[in-house]
């Protein structure tokens, strides 16, 4: 499946009179732009299968000295930001210029990825040293 076929899925819910299809169009903004930055990101260097893999290619980018690359990194955390508050502050509205902005901030962040260019992005994600999984100690806090 491409990943940027979930921008369709948010294109047709964002002017819903549903609340909860708006809600369902900023996830699925956020997960459009971010399955799509994994893609690019996996070949070149290993991203966690856990929910690690959010900060993972956030790290990657924001690490990856380069403008453009840092940008979308944190486009990304806001993105996942307003995704959250989508999911779990109910008690927020969600409207349909949230869910729209959320659509196009997307999409501006996936062309700003794209015009960097394969090679480029290989070089400086390269660069950047591995990420490291936060270890989980269930017996201390």
């Amino acid at each position: 499946m491409d990943p940027l076929d979930f921008l369709a899925v948010a294109n047709k819910l964002y002017s819903s009179s549903e609340e909860a299809e708006r809600r369902t169009s900023v996830g699925r903004s956020y997960f459009a732009l971010f399955n799509h930055v994994r893609r690019k990101i996996e070949p070149l260097r290993p991203v966690p299968t856990s929910d690690e893999a959010h900060r993972a290619v956030v790290y990657y980018l924001q690490h990856a000295n380069d403008r453009d690359l840092s940008s979308v990194g944190q486009t990304l955390t806001n993105l996942r930001a307003s995704r959250n508050g989508a999911d779990y502050q109910l008690d927020d509205v969600v409207t349909d210029k949230d869910s729209g902005m959320a659509i196009s901030i997307a999409r501006k962040a996936v062309a700003k990825l794209d015009g960097v260019g394969n090679t480029a992005l290989a070089n400086a994600v390269r660069a950047v040293p591995q990420f490291q999984a936060r270890r989980h100690n269930p017996g201390r806090s």
